[in-house]
């Protein structure tokens, strides 16, 4: 079976990194502690922060991310299912030249997601940079996709069976070609 995983949100923890490294940046920078809406993705929409405050939020932290809040035992999952003949295609909206990247990394995004799934020993077939996950999926016939993202979500499982990484902010979406894991 070829398999497509997410890193944002299905290898990592991002909305946990966010509320977590959200509360250091709101004290080290005196900004009010308010969750507008804990229920987003978006970090801007879950603080009521405008685009610079985030921006800024990202430049200090992103580097945080791409190294932390591994969800526990996903590298062995991952392995299993590789070691058990199955195809992983790690599917990342992560690209070089991201404006959300921190301005030392954002050039080298890609080389460093892919160092970081090393460190971590993942093993995959291939990992896709690409924003347009739909069109990936059906360029590389992927079966199955684990996802975070509400409009990805509702996107693929209109395709392919589509396992929702349990979050927060994508507790309503459910569908017939849907299924919620956890970890």
């Amino acid at each position: 079976m070829r398999i497509g995983i997410d890193i944002d949100g299905c290898i990592n923890n991002q909305h946990e990194f966010v509320i977590n490294y959200a509360t250091k940046y709101i004290n080290e920078n005196k900004l009010p502690y308010n969750i507008i809406n804990f229920e987003k993705e978006n970090t801007g929409e879950i603080f009521g922060w405008n685009e610079e405050i985030a921006h800024d939020f990202w430049e200090k932290y992103r580097q945080n991310l791409v190294k932390e809040n591994i969800r526990p035992f996903c590298s062995e999952v991952i392995n299993k299912l590789n070691d058990e003949g199955n195809e992983i295609f790690i599917i990342t909206a992560r690209y070089n030249g991201d404006i959300w990247w921190d301005s030392k990394s954002k050039n080298n995004a890609e080389e460093i997601t892919i160092n970081v799934l090393k460190e971590l020993g993942i093993k995959y077939k291939n990992i896709i940079f690409s924003k347009n996950k739909l069109k990936t999926i059906k360029e590389y016939n992927i079966e199955v996709m684990l996802e975070d993202n509400v409009n990805n979500i509702e996107k693929i499982s209109s395709l392919i069976p589509t396992f929702i990484m349990n979050n927060t902010y994508n507790m309503h979406v459910q569908n017939e070609n849907t299924i919620r894991c956890y970890s």
